[in-house]
């Protein structure tokens, strides 16, 4: 399956953030196509999937820094050289990611309502924590992981990832829960006064 759309939103009468992620069924082979356009349109309408999340103030603040962690670790694995500026590079890659998302006009593109199967059922599931794995050149891979058991596994590409963190940041003022979601900090702005004496 294929991430079409993420949407954040702040949903007040849960006192929550709703993540609605859409899905649509990986790109057919050439055999496939040979059966005929139309039964793959069809099947296509069928295959489109939609997973609702809740996201807690309790798990935001917990994801947050553990997020903006695997961002720079990810960042030393692909980047060994460079481990050093993992920080800054964060930072780099996410202004680039999102203005880039903005010159697309991706971010003010509504999400698509449509009819897609909702495989984990109607209702959003609430998460109990999220563990992220990472290997070199490769997408992250967050495990979602609901109170209800099972997990729900996602691959985020750098620059997705970048444009959900802004979604979360706009989602977060929204509700005003006062986290400062913040980027990591370059390692000179954590180094303390007396370390420079």
């Amino acid at each position: 399956m294929n991430l079409e759309q993420l949407h954040l939103a702040y949903r007040l009468d849960h006192d929550r953030i709703l993540l609605r992620m859409s899905f649509s069924p990986a790109e057919a082979s050439d055999e496939e196509y040979e059966e005929g356009e139309k039964a793959q349109t069809n099947e296509r309408e069928v295959l489109k999937q939609e997973i609702r999340i809740f996201i807690t103030r309790r798990l935001l603040k917990n994801l947050w820094p553990v997020m903006m962690q695997a961002l720079a670790t990810q960042v030393s694995l692909d980047r060994p050289e460079a481990a050093f500026a993992s920080q800054d590079l964060v930072q780099m890659a996410h202004h680039e990611s999102v203005n880039a998302i903005k010159e697309s006009g991706s971010f003010n593109t509504p999400y698509t309502e449509e009819a897609r199967t909702s495989p984990l059922g109607d209702e959003p599931i609430l998460l109990e924590s999220i563990k992220f794995h990472l290997n070199v050149n490769q997408p992250l891979h967050m495990q979602l992981i609901p109170f209800n058991g099972g997990n729900i596994d996602m691959h985020f590409p750098s620059s997705i990832l970048h444009g959900f963190c802004k979604l979360l940041q706009d989602a977060e003022q929204e509700a005003q829960w006062d986290l400062e979601l913040n980027l990591p900090s370059s390692s000179i702005e954590h180094m303390g006064s007396g370390l420079l004496n």
